[in-house]
Protein backbone atom coordinates (compact mmCIF):
# COMPACT_ATOMS: atom_id res chain seq x y z
CA UNK A 1 0.00 0.00 0.00
CA UNK A 2 2.18 2.56 0.97
CA UNK A 3 4.80 1.69 -1.96
CA UNK A 4 1.82 2.53 -4.31
CA UNK A 5 1.19 5.89 -2.68
CA UNK A 6 4.77 6.82 -3.21
CA UNK A 7 4.67 5.42 -6.68
CA UNK A 8 1.89 7.74 -7.55
CA UNK A 9 3.44 10.84 -6.26
CA UNK A 10 6.59 10.15 -8.30
CA UNK A 11 4.48 10.19 -10.89
CA UNK A 12 2.92 13.38 -10.10
CA UNK A 13 5.93 15.32 -9.21
CA UNK A 14 7.01 14.31 -13.08
CA UNK A 15 3.86 14.98 -14.94
CA UNK A 16 4.60 16.99 -17.74
CA UNK A 17 3.54 20.26 -18.02
CA UNK A 18 3.55 22.87 -21.36
CA UNK A 19 4.66 26.06 -21.17
CA UNK A 20 2.28 28.34 -23.09
CA UNK A 21 5.28 30.91 -24.10
CA UNK A 22 7.56 28.24 -25.32
CA UNK A 23 5.97 25.06 -25.81
CA UNK A 24 8.76 23.81 -23.98
CA UNK A 25 7.80 20.31 -21.81
CA UNK A 26 8.38 20.66 -17.70
CA UNK A 27 7.50 18.55 -14.92
CA UNK A 28 5.25 19.66 -12.57
CA UNK A 29 8.51 19.30 -9.83
CA UNK A 30 10.83 21.31 -11.79
CA UNK A 31 7.42 24.09 -11.54
CA UNK A 32 6.85 23.77 -8.05
CA UNK A 33 10.58 24.86 -7.60
CA UNK A 34 9.79 28.11 -8.83
CA UNK A 35 7.56 28.92 -6.03
CA UNK A 36 7.83 31.25 -3.27
CA UNK A 37 8.94 29.97 -0.23
CA UNK A 38 8.85 32.61 3.21
CA UNK A 39 10.12 32.44 6.57
CA UNK A 40 9.32 34.70 9.74
CA UNK A 41 11.14 34.02 12.83
CA UNK A 42 9.49 36.71 16.00
CA UNK A 43 10.50 37.19 19.62
CA UNK A 44 8.57 38.78 21.85
CA UNK A 45 9.22 39.72 25.54
CA UNK A 46 6.05 40.99 27.36
CA UNK A 47 5.88 42.29 30.62
CA UNK A 48 3.05 43.73 32.76
CA UNK A 49 3.51 46.12 35.95
CA UNK A 50 0.43 45.98 38.00
CA UNK A 51 -0.63 48.38 41.04
CA UNK A 52 1.30 47.51 44.56
CA UNK A 53 0.17 44.42 45.48
CA UNK A 54 -1.47 42.86 42.48
CA UNK A 55 0.52 40.18 40.79
CA UNK A 56 2.92 41.28 38.05
CA UNK A 57 4.15 39.28 34.79
CA UNK A 58 6.30 38.48 32.60
CA UNK A 59 7.17 35.82 29.48
CA UNK A 60 9.74 35.23 26.30
CA UNK A 61 8.34 33.87 23.40
CA UNK A 62 9.81 32.71 19.88
CA UNK A 63 7.78 31.24 16.89
CA UNK A 64 8.54 30.34 13.60
CA UNK A 65 6.30 30.54 9.90
CA UNK A 66 7.44 28.83 7.12
CA UNK A 67 4.94 28.91 3.77
CA UNK A 68 4.99 28.13 0.28
CA UNK A 69 2.75 29.63 -2.22
CA UNK A 70 3.48 27.84 -5.90
CA UNK A 71 3.56 29.50 -9.63
CA UNK A 72 0.83 30.15 -11.68
CA UNK A 73 -0.91 27.96 -14.07
CA UNK A 74 -3.25 28.96 -15.95
CA UNK A 75 -4.79 31.31 -13.11
CA UNK A 76 -4.46 28.93 -10.26
CA UNK A 77 -1.64 28.55 -7.42
CA UNK A 78 -1.91 27.08 -4.05
CA UNK A 79 -0.49 28.14 -0.75
CA UNK A 80 0.75 25.97 2.69
CA UNK A 81 2.10 27.58 5.72
CA UNK A 82 2.47 26.40 9.39
CA UNK A 83 4.29 27.78 12.44
CA UNK A 84 5.26 26.47 16.07
CA UNK A 85 5.41 29.08 19.07
CA UNK A 86 8.14 28.13 21.40
CA UNK A 87 7.68 29.02 25.78
CA UNK A 88 11.31 29.72 26.41
CA UNK A 89 10.45 31.25 29.78
CA UNK A 90 7.59 33.09 32.20
CA UNK A 91 5.87 33.74 35.49
CA UNK A 92 3.28 31.41 36.83
CA UNK A 93 0.67 32.10 33.79
CA UNK A 94 -1.83 29.85 35.44
CA UNK A 95 -1.35 31.26 38.73
CA UNK A 96 -4.66 33.48 39.71
CA UNK A 97 -3.97 36.52 41.57
CA UNK A 98 -3.79 35.84 45.25
CA UNK A 99 -5.91 39.14 46.20
CA UNK A 100 -8.89 38.65 43.64
CA UNK A 101 -8.15 35.46 42.15
CA UNK A 102 -8.03 36.77 38.63
CA UNK A 103 -6.23 35.10 35.59
CA UNK A 104 -3.16 36.79 33.86
CA UNK A 105 -4.75 38.61 30.69
CA UNK A 106 -1.56 39.80 28.37
CA UNK A 107 1.36 37.20 28.55
CA UNK A 108 -0.99 34.35 28.23
CA UNK A 109 -1.88 35.23 24.82
CA UNK A 110 1.72 34.69 23.58
CA UNK A 111 1.05 30.80 24.02
CA UNK A 112 -2.07 28.77 24.28
CA UNK A 113 -4.55 30.51 26.33
CA UNK A 114 -6.35 27.40 26.46
CA UNK A 115 -3.40 25.30 28.58
CA UNK A 116 -1.45 28.33 30.19
CA UNK A 117 0.53 25.68 32.32
CA UNK A 118 2.12 23.82 29.15
CA UNK A 119 5.45 24.24 28.16
CA UNK A 120 5.05 22.01 25.41
CA UNK A 121 5.86 23.70 21.71
CA UNK A 122 3.20 24.69 20.41
CA UNK A 123 2.53 23.73 16.00
CA UNK A 124 -0.27 25.13 14.22
CA UNK A 125 -1.60 24.55 10.33
CA UNK A 126 -1.83 27.56 9.45
CA UNK A 127 -2.81 28.47 5.23
CA UNK A 128 -3.56 25.84 3.04
CA UNK A 129 -5.57 27.19 0.14
CA UNK A 130 -6.21 26.82 -3.67
CA UNK A 131 -6.32 29.97 -5.74
CA UNK A 132 -7.50 31.92 -8.95
CA UNK A 133 -6.37 35.58 -9.64
CA UNK A 134 -7.04 37.24 -13.21
CA UNK A 135 -6.86 40.86 -14.20
CA UNK A 136 -10.02 41.53 -12.23
CA UNK A 137 -10.94 38.75 -10.17
CA UNK A 138 -8.89 37.36 -6.88
CA UNK A 139 -10.82 34.18 -5.26
CA UNK A 140 -9.62 31.34 -2.44
CA UNK A 141 -10.47 28.81 -0.67
CA UNK A 142 -9.25 26.87 2.14
CA UNK A 143 -7.40 28.12 5.32
CA UNK A 144 -7.12 31.95 4.83
CA UNK A 145 -5.78 34.96 6.13
CA UNK A 146 -7.94 37.74 5.36
CA UNK A 147 -8.49 41.53 6.61
CA UNK A 148 -11.65 43.05 6.79
CA UNK A 149 -12.93 45.72 9.76
CA UNK A 150 -13.96 42.85 11.79
CA UNK A 151 -12.22 40.13 11.28
CA UNK A 152 -7.97 40.36 10.80
CA UNK A 153 -4.82 38.88 11.81
CA UNK A 154 -4.63 41.24 15.21
CA UNK A 155 -1.12 40.67 15.17
CA UNK A 156 -0.76 41.69 18.79
CA UNK A 157 1.50 38.05 19.77
CA UNK A 158 2.72 35.39 18.03
CA UNK A 159 0.73 34.27 15.18
CA UNK A 160 -2.54 35.42 13.49
CA UNK A 161 -5.90 34.85 13.57
CA UNK A 162 -7.06 32.83 10.76
CA UNK A 163 -10.28 31.26 8.86
CA UNK A 164 -11.57 28.74 6.66
CA UNK A 165 -13.64 29.19 3.74
CA UNK A 166 -14.30 30.86 0.42
CA UNK A 167 -13.19 34.55 -0.19
CA UNK A 168 -13.36 36.64 -3.06
CA UNK A 169 -11.70 40.33 -4.24
CA UNK A 170 -13.25 41.82 -7.57
CA UNK A 171 -12.22 44.99 -8.95
CA UNK A 172 -14.69 45.55 -12.13
CA UNK A 173 -13.51 48.77 -12.30
CA UNK A 174 -10.17 51.01 -11.58
CA UNK A 175 -12.05 52.47 -8.31
CA UNK A 176 -14.34 49.89 -7.17
CA UNK A 177 -13.18 46.70 -5.71
CA UNK A 178 -16.03 44.58 -3.87
CA UNK A 179 -14.71 41.84 -1.41
CA UNK A 180 -16.95 39.11 -0.32
CA UNK A 181 -16.45 36.02 1.60
CA UNK A 182 -18.09 32.61 3.16
CA UNK A 183 -16.55 31.44 6.14
CA UNK A 184 -17.34 27.75 8.23
CA UNK A 185 -14.22 27.84 10.82
CA UNK A 186 -11.80 30.13 12.68
CA UNK A 187 -8.21 29.75 14.45
CA UNK A 188 -8.17 32.70 16.79
CA UNK A 189 -4.80 34.19 17.63
CA UNK A 190 -3.55 32.57 21.02
CA UNK A 191 -4.86 29.34 20.31
CA UNK A 192 -3.45 26.47 18.05
CA UNK A 193 -7.14 24.18 17.10
CA UNK A 194 -9.38 25.23 14.67
CA UNK A 195 -13.30 26.08 15.79
CA UNK A 196 -16.89 26.36 13.88
CA UNK A 197 -18.17 29.76 14.00
CA UNK A 198 -19.88 28.81 17.14
CA UNK A 199 -17.14 27.76 19.28
CA UNK A 200 -14.91 30.08 18.78
CA UNK A 201 -16.70 32.98 20.70
CA UNK A 202 -15.75 32.40 24.00
CA UNK A 203 -12.30 31.15 23.84
CA UNK A 204 -11.16 34.86 25.40
CA UNK A 205 -12.96 35.77 28.68
CA UNK A 206 -16.97 36.31 28.22
CA UNK A 207 -17.14 38.98 31.13
CA UNK A 208 -20.71 39.59 32.71
CA UNK A 209 -24.04 39.57 30.91
CA UNK A 210 -26.46 42.82 30.87
CA UNK A 211 -27.52 41.35 34.39
CA UNK A 212 -24.67 41.50 35.94
CA UNK A 213 -23.87 37.27 36.01
CA UNK A 214 -21.03 35.77 34.36
CA UNK A 215 -21.81 35.26 30.59
CA UNK A 216 -22.59 31.36 29.64
CA UNK A 217 -21.89 31.85 26.08
CA UNK A 218 -18.99 29.92 25.76
CA UNK A 219 -18.86 26.74 23.88
CA UNK A 220 -22.79 27.18 23.36
CA UNK A 221 -23.66 29.74 20.58
CA UNK A 222 -25.11 27.71 17.63
CA UNK A 223 -23.80 29.43 14.16
CA UNK A 224 -22.64 27.73 11.49
CA UNK A 225 -20.79 30.13 9.02
CA UNK A 226 -20.24 33.83 8.87
CA UNK A 227 -20.83 35.73 5.63
CA UNK A 228 -19.72 39.03 4.59
CA UNK A 229 -19.65 41.73 1.53
CA UNK A 230 -17.97 44.82 0.90
CA UNK A 231 -17.84 47.69 -1.37
CA UNK A 232 -15.34 50.40 -1.42
CA UNK A 233 -15.62 53.02 -3.97
CA UNK A 234 -13.12 55.92 -4.89
CA UNK A 235 -15.17 59.13 -6.07
CA UNK A 236 -12.62 61.43 -7.68
CA UNK A 237 -9.26 62.75 -5.86
CA UNK A 238 -9.30 61.81 -2.43
CA UNK A 239 -12.83 60.77 -1.79
CA UNK A 240 -13.44 57.15 -0.80
CA UNK A 241 -16.44 54.96 0.30
CA UNK A 242 -16.26 52.13 2.41
CA UNK A 243 -19.87 50.00 2.92
CA UNK A 244 -19.61 46.40 5.04
CA UNK A 245 -21.99 43.92 5.56
CA UNK A 246 -21.25 40.90 7.94
CA UNK A 247 -23.88 38.30 9.06
CA UNK A 248 -23.21 35.96 11.72
CA UNK A 249 -25.56 33.15 11.56
CA UNK A 250 -28.52 33.19 14.04
CA UNK A 251 -26.41 35.54 16.19
CA UNK A 252 -26.14 39.13 15.08
CA UNK A 253 -25.61 41.38 12.14
CA UNK A 254 -22.90 44.36 11.79
CA UNK A 255 -22.57 46.85 8.90
CA UNK A 256 -20.50 49.66 8.57
CA UNK A 257 -20.03 52.88 6.53
CA UNK A 258 -17.23 54.91 6.46
CA UNK A 259 -16.01 57.98 4.10
CA UNK A 260 -12.75 59.03 3.74
CA UNK A 261 -11.09 62.38 2.20
CA UNK A 262 -7.60 63.49 1.54
CA UNK A 263 -6.96 66.87 0.00
CA UNK A 264 -3.23 67.55 -1.21
CA UNK A 265 -2.34 70.80 0.60
CA UNK A 266 1.06 71.28 -1.64
CA UNK A 267 1.20 70.47 -4.84
CA UNK A 268 5.00 70.27 -4.64
CA UNK A 269 4.82 68.20 -1.29
CA UNK A 270 3.00 64.85 -0.53
CA UNK A 271 0.86 66.88 2.25
CA UNK A 272 -2.30 65.43 3.01
CA UNK A 273 -5.38 66.86 4.79
CA UNK A 274 -7.25 64.17 6.37
CA UNK A 275 -11.32 64.31 7.62
CA UNK A 276 -12.99 60.59 8.12
CA UNK A 277 -16.36 59.52 9.57
CA UNK A 278 -17.61 56.15 10.64
CA UNK A 279 -21.09 54.39 11.48
CA UNK A 280 -21.44 50.73 12.82
CA UNK A 281 -25.02 49.66 14.06
CA UNK A 282 -25.82 46.27 15.05
CA UNK A 283 -28.69 43.94 15.66
CA UNK A 284 -29.36 40.36 17.29
CA UNK A 285 -30.63 38.14 15.06
CA UNK A 286 -33.27 35.29 16.35
CA UNK A 287 -32.06 34.78 20.01
CA UNK A 288 -28.48 35.75 19.58
CA UNK A 289 -27.14 32.23 19.55
CA UNK A 290 -29.01 30.89 22.08
CA UNK A 291 -32.67 30.14 23.14
CA UNK A 292 -31.40 30.74 26.58
CA UNK A 293 -30.40 34.15 27.29
CA UNK A 294 -27.80 33.28 29.51
CA UNK A 295 -26.11 31.54 27.19
CA UNK A 296 -26.64 34.25 24.37
CA UNK A 297 -24.12 36.07 22.87
CA UNK A 298 -25.88 38.78 21.89
CA UNK A 299 -29.46 39.97 23.60
CA UNK A 300 -32.12 39.28 21.85
CA UNK A 301 -33.54 42.16 20.11
CA UNK A 302 -30.53 44.23 21.18
CA UNK A 303 -28.71 47.14 18.76
CA UNK A 304 -26.02 49.52 19.13
CA UNK A 305 -24.58 51.91 16.91
CA UNK A 306 -21.31 53.55 16.70
CA UNK A 307 -20.15 56.85 15.14
CA UNK A 308 -16.62 57.97 14.64
CA UNK A 309 -14.54 61.07 12.93
CA UNK A 310 -11.10 61.60 12.24
CA UNK A 311 -8.95 64.99 11.45
CA UNK A 312 -5.52 64.68 10.52
CA UNK A 313 -2.29 65.85 8.15
CA UNK A 314 0.17 63.73 6.49
CA UNK A 315 3.10 64.18 4.89
CA UNK A 316 3.86 60.56 2.63
CA UNK A 317 7.19 59.12 4.49
CA UNK A 318 7.55 61.54 6.76
CA UNK A 319 5.24 62.36 9.68
CA UNK A 320 1.51 62.44 10.58
CA UNK A 321 -0.87 63.53 12.92
CA UNK A 322 -4.44 62.95 13.60
CA UNK A 323 -7.15 63.52 16.14
CA UNK A 324 -9.83 61.35 16.76
CA UNK A 325 -13.47 60.43 18.22
CA UNK A 326 -15.76 57.69 19.16
CA UNK A 327 -19.03 57.65 20.04
CA UNK A 328 -20.78 54.59 21.53
CA UNK A 329 -24.21 55.07 21.98
CA UNK A 330 -26.04 54.39 24.99
CA UNK A 331 -28.60 52.08 23.88
CA UNK A 332 -26.83 49.08 24.02
CA UNK A 333 -23.05 47.35 23.69
CA UNK A 334 -20.93 47.34 20.68
CA UNK A 335 -20.24 43.63 20.65
CA UNK A 336 -17.80 41.66 18.05
CA UNK A 337 -16.09 38.26 19.31
CA UNK A 338 -12.41 39.17 20.62
CA UNK A 339 -11.22 36.12 18.92
CA UNK A 340 -12.17 37.66 15.50
CA UNK A 341 -9.80 40.90 15.26
CA UNK A 342 -9.33 44.24 16.40
CA UNK A 343 -11.59 46.86 16.03
CA UNK A 344 -12.13 48.87 13.08
CA UNK A 345 -12.55 52.55 15.56
CA UNK A 346 -10.45 55.20 14.53
CA UNK A 347 -9.72 55.61 18.64
CA UNK A 348 -8.64 52.29 18.73
CA UNK A 349 -5.11 52.18 20.55
CA UNK A 350 -3.39 48.71 21.25
CA UNK A 351 -3.47 46.84 24.02
CA UNK A 352 -7.31 47.60 24.80
CA UNK A 353 -10.60 48.13 23.07
CA UNK A 354 -13.52 49.14 23.51
CA UNK A 355 -15.96 46.13 22.17
CA UNK A 356 -17.87 45.24 25.25
CA UNK A 357 -19.32 48.66 26.29
CA UNK A 358 -22.20 51.02 25.10
CA UNK A 359 -22.39 54.45 26.56
CA UNK A 360 -18.90 55.35 25.47
CA UNK A 361 -17.23 59.04 24.60
CA UNK A 362 -13.28 58.08 23.60
CA UNK A 363 -10.69 60.30 21.82
CA UNK A 364 -7.29 60.03 21.31
CA UNK A 365 -4.54 61.99 19.79
CA UNK A 366 -1.66 60.63 17.63
CA UNK A 367 1.23 61.85 16.62
CA UNK A 368 3.99 59.65 14.21
CA UNK A 369 7.36 60.02 12.45
CA UNK A 370 9.90 58.46 10.38
CA UNK A 371 13.32 60.14 10.71
CA UNK A 372 14.16 60.20 7.26
CA UNK A 373 16.17 57.08 5.85
CA UNK A 374 17.72 56.03 8.86
CA UNK A 375 15.21 53.00 9.28
CA UNK A 376 13.53 54.51 12.59
CA UNK A 377 10.18 55.39 13.25
CA UNK A 378 8.90 56.50 16.09
CA UNK A 379 4.81 56.84 17.18
CA UNK A 380 2.46 57.81 20.59
CA UNK A 381 -0.43 58.28 21.68
CA UNK A 382 -2.16 59.71 24.15
CA UNK A 383 -6.27 58.58 25.05
CA UNK A 384 -9.05 59.74 27.28
CA UNK A 385 -11.52 57.06 27.22
CA UNK A 386 -15.36 57.48 29.26
CA UNK A 387 -16.78 54.63 29.89
CA UNK A 388 -19.88 53.54 31.79
CA UNK A 389 -19.80 52.86 35.83
CA UNK A 390 -18.20 49.16 36.43
CA UNK A 391 -21.51 48.45 38.06
CA UNK A 392 -23.41 49.45 35.07
CA UNK A 393 -23.26 45.71 33.53
CA UNK A 394 -25.58 46.35 30.95
CA UNK A 395 -23.26 48.59 29.28
CA UNK A 396 -19.89 47.51 30.72
CA UNK A 397 -19.07 43.62 30.14
CA UNK A 398 -15.58 43.65 31.54
CA UNK A 399 -15.60 45.59 34.66
CA UNK A 400 -13.24 48.08 32.86
CA UNK A 401 -13.66 51.72 34.58
CA UNK A 402 -12.78 54.93 32.59
CA UNK A 403 -9.44 55.51 31.75
CA UNK A 404 -5.99 57.01 30.49
CA UNK A 405 -4.00 55.39 27.95
CA UNK A 406 -0.96 56.25 26.46
CA UNK A 407 1.39 54.86 24.41
CA UNK A 408 4.83 54.60 22.92
CA UNK A 409 5.85 52.90 19.85
CA UNK A 410 9.39 53.03 18.42
CA UNK A 411 10.68 50.85 15.33
CA UNK A 412 13.83 50.30 13.45
CA UNK A 413 14.19 48.58 9.88
CA UNK A 414 17.29 47.04 9.65
CA UNK A 415 19.62 47.66 6.14
CA UNK A 416 22.12 45.85 4.31
CA UNK A 417 23.52 42.32 5.86
CA UNK A 418 20.32 42.79 8.36
CA UNK A 419 17.45 43.40 5.81
CA UNK A 420 14.49 41.83 6.17
CA UNK A 421 15.11 42.17 10.47
CA UNK A 422 12.87 44.85 12.49
CA UNK A 423 12.50 45.43 16.18
CA UNK A 424 10.25 47.30 17.61
CA UNK A 425 9.56 48.40 21.72
CA UNK A 426 5.95 48.98 22.67
CA UNK A 427 5.18 50.58 26.12
CA UNK A 428 1.70 51.41 27.10
CA UNK A 429 0.35 53.27 30.38
CA UNK A 430 -3.24 53.05 31.40
CA UNK A 431 -4.03 55.16 34.11
CA UNK A 432 -7.72 55.12 35.91
CA UNK A 433 -10.28 57.94 36.17
CA UNK A 434 -13.20 55.82 36.75
CA UNK A 435 -14.69 54.51 40.35
CA UNK A 436 -13.29 51.27 41.26
CA UNK A 437 -15.34 50.72 44.45
CA UNK A 438 -11.98 49.81 46.34
CA UNK A 439 -12.46 46.48 44.39
CA UNK A 440 -9.27 45.86 43.19
CA UNK A 441 -10.91 43.23 40.35
CA UNK A 442 -11.39 46.56 38.19
CA UNK A 443 -7.66 47.20 38.48
CA UNK A 444 -5.78 44.26 37.76
CA UNK A 445 -4.59 43.99 34.30
CA UNK A 446 -7.07 47.29 33.40
CA UNK A 447 -5.98 50.46 35.04
CA UNK A 448 -2.94 51.92 37.18
CA UNK A 449 -0.62 49.40 35.12
CA UNK A 450 2.26 49.37 32.70
CA UNK A 451 2.69 47.32 29.49
CA UNK A 452 5.89 46.56 28.53
CA UNK A 453 6.77 44.98 24.67
CA UNK A 454 9.68 44.38 22.99
CA UNK A 455 9.50 42.22 19.43
CA UNK A 456 12.04 41.38 16.87
CA UNK A 457 11.00 39.87 13.73
CA UNK A 458 13.00 38.32 11.29
CA UNK A 459 11.29 37.70 7.26
CA UNK A 460 12.41 36.72 3.82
Amino acid sequence: MHKSIFALVFLILNLPLISASNADVISVKDSLAKGKVSVHARYYFMASDNAPGLTDAHAHAFSLYLGYVSPQWKGFSFGMSGSSTFHIESSSLDRLDALTQQPNRYEIGLFDIEHPASWQPLPRLEELFVRFSSKKLDAKIGNLLIKTPFINPQDGRMRPTLVQGFTSDWNPYQQLKIQAGLLKSIAPRSTVNWYSIGNSIGKYPVGVSTTGVKSGYSGKIKSDFIGYIGINSQFGKGLSIQVFDQYVDRVFNTSLVQINWDKKLNETKPLLFQIAGQWITQQAIQSGGNDNPINSYFDKGATSQVFGFRLGFLKTNNWNLHVNYTRITGEGRYLMPREWGKDPMFTFMQRERNEGFGNVHAMNLVAGKELGKSGWKIESSIGHFLLPDVKNYALNKYGIPSYAQFNFDLRYQFKGSFQGLNAQLLFVYKGRIGETYGNKRYVLNKVDMLLYNFIVNYTF
